[in-house]
């Protein structure tokens, strides 16, 4: 009867998070650097298609695809539009619920997801995903670095 009931309360929790939780845990074992590329090879995390791409430029976009029933989402928020205040034309919020294609487009599985776009909107296959902190700090450093 315990076992059931362990059972039921994690699928629940995994259906709460968005699958968030797999996403994390699916990417523990990548040996990245904090910016979702692979010491070893270069290559990315399973969100994003490419880790290589064009030298960043004014075009580049740091993108946080997020719905409004993740909890996660709503803790980046507060910095998120700190960040989007100070940058807007580099820092962009979508809404994945209601941007089903753009969503697909970057392959996003979890939220919140911040993805590098150094080609823009228009360009997924360059972009890679962002593994670093969730703090102001954090964003505006790695933004700082790529513009």
């Amino acid at each position: 009867m315990q076992t059931w009931l362990i059972v039921v309360i994690v699928l629940a929790i995994l259906l709460v998070f968005g699958g968030g939780i797999l996403t994390a845990f699916n990417n523990t074992n990548a040996n990245t650097n904090g910016n979702g590329s692979n010491k070893a090879n270069g290559s990315c995390g399973s969100r994003v298609k490419s880790c290589s791409g064009g030298a960043a430029n004014s075009d580049g976009k740091l993108i946080l695809f997020h719905t409004t029933w993740c909890g996660y989402c709503k803790m980046v928020k507060p910095a998120w539009e700190t960040l989007q205040n100070e940058y807007p034309d580099n820092v962009v919020s979508i809404d994945a619920d209601d941007n089903s294609e753009l969503k697909n487009k970057f392959s996003v599985d979890g939220y919140p997801s911040i993805i590098w776009a150094p080609n823009g909107l228009e360009s997924p296959e360059t972009a890679i995903a962002y593994k670093s902190g969730r703090d102001y700090e954090s964003l505006k450093s790695f933004l700082l670095s790529k513009l």
